[in-house]
């Protein structure tokens, strides 16, 4: 069980239950207060106002469950009758939709859950929902949409050796002129890239479909091929075998190339890169965050030379409603980004290395909600800082 205070002096206080489950948290301040309890069957937390000498009993029940309703409509608005609806697992959760389009879920409290309307193994409509939440209207929209095209090199001819890849309909193969035709999609924006191809995928164009829509997007040119090289200059207590090195395409949130194993003096080569703007980030082995741009030039090879500082640790604890999906951005006392971080990857009370000095820590949700903190890192300081970012 932890108890934190939501307003006024930052105060918190760890209690363990015993072996009955019960626990007392003692004298906390009065005020705003966040209870909140993490045990491997689910979290729950709930916010209370305490009165000075006030008593308040909460007891949560780990692994309780709740109902998740709504509706399922066509793109006309009619009822979607006799539907298949689930989530996680559609062999043990799979409900059918009533004369009105209803239908009920149970589902872990405290857990999001994927909800999944179904026609036979076509799936029509999907969003997260939590446990407990006012019900929802799901559109279910049966994939109509194509998109055809052609992939070719710089020269014209056709492409060999790639697929094409969108996260919202999978792979889809070339035939022997490059030429591909998706299978069925739903309406709204595609993003196509080509896999594999070098390193990492290649993003290529973004296609926003109407239903029913077959796009010819033409002959698509896959960019132009340069090479990366880092050179790491590790300060002391840098362990330059342990740091990860993370090149980004600028805008292309699906073209991320890894370091998988520095070579000597822990620099690193990443040859094939598509051309365009990246930049460089660092992570592990006692390095503080940084970030470094250039530029990867077709034929070329691109020098970037990073110094590697020691950092010191600063934990971030981000609190809120509904945080299964956030980014986190760290900026320095000028405004400058020193680090950008996805919570998917990084895990949920991710730990910075951070030089000496102020930042600022913005935490930005899928579903546009914000947070911020700030800190102060001491110079020659190893001990652990935690920071709460509490995001509305």
């Amino acid at each position: 069980m932890e108890v934190s205070r939501v307003d006024g002096p930052a105060a918190t206080s760890w209690i363990l239950s015993d072996a009955d489950g019960r626990y007392d948290t003692g004298f906390v301040p009065a005020g705003r207060v966040l209870l909140a309890v993490r045990h491997a069957r689910g979290k729950l937390q709930v916010e209370a106002d305490l009165a000075p000498g006030e008593d308040r009993d909460w007891s949560p029940v780990l692994g309780a469950t709740a109902a998740i309703r709504g509706r399922v409509v066509d793109l006309a608005g009619r009822p979607f009758v006799g539907g298949s609806v689930s989530y996680g697992s559609r062999k043990l959760t799979e409900v059918r939709t009533d004369a009105l389009g209803r239908f009920e879920l149970t589902a872990k409290v405290g857990q999001v859950a994927a909800v999944t309307a179904w026609q036979g193994d076509v799936v029509g409509a999907r969003r997260d929902a939590w446990p407990g939440d006012p019900e929802f209207v799901l559109v279910f929209e049966a994939p109509s949409a194509r998109i055809v095209g052609r992939i070719v090199d710089s020269a014209g001819n056709p492409a060999r050796d790639v697929a094409v890849w969108s996260d919202r309909f999978g792979t889809t193969q070339l035939d022997a002129e490059g030429r591909f035709e998706t299978a069925l999609l739903a309406s709204g924006p595609h993003s196509l890239s080509v896999t594999p191809y070098g390193v990492g995928r290649c993003h290529l164009i973004t296609v926003d479909l109407q239903a029913g829509e077959t796009r010819s997007v033409g002959d698509l040119v896959l960019p132009r091929l340069g090479t990366l090289f880092v050179g790491l200059h590790p300060h002391a207590d840098v362990d330059a075998r342990r740091v990860q090195i993370v090149a980004y395409r600028l805008g292309i949130s699906d073209q991320v190339v890894v370091s998988n194993g520095a070579n000597r003096g822990g620099d690193w080569t990443a040859e094939g890169l598509p051309e365009g703007e990246y930049r460089i980030s660092l992570w592990g082995g006692g390095a503080a965050l940084m970030e470094k741009r250039c530029t990867i030039r077709a034929g070329e090879m691109t020098l970037v030379d990073v110094e590697v500082h020691f950092g010191s640790p600063v934990r971030l604890d981000v609190r809120g409603d509904r945080l299964e999906d956030y980014a986190i951005e760290a900026r320095d006392a000028a405004g400058e980004v020193v680090g950008r971080l996805d919570q998917r990857k990084y895990g949920p009370e991710p730990v910075l290395r951070l030089r000496p000095g102020r930042y600022e820590f913005n935490v930005t949700t899928t579903d546009g909600r914000t947070g911020s903190a700030r800190v102060e890192v001491a110079a020659d300081s190893d001990a652990e800082q935690v920071v709460r970012v509490d995001v509305r």
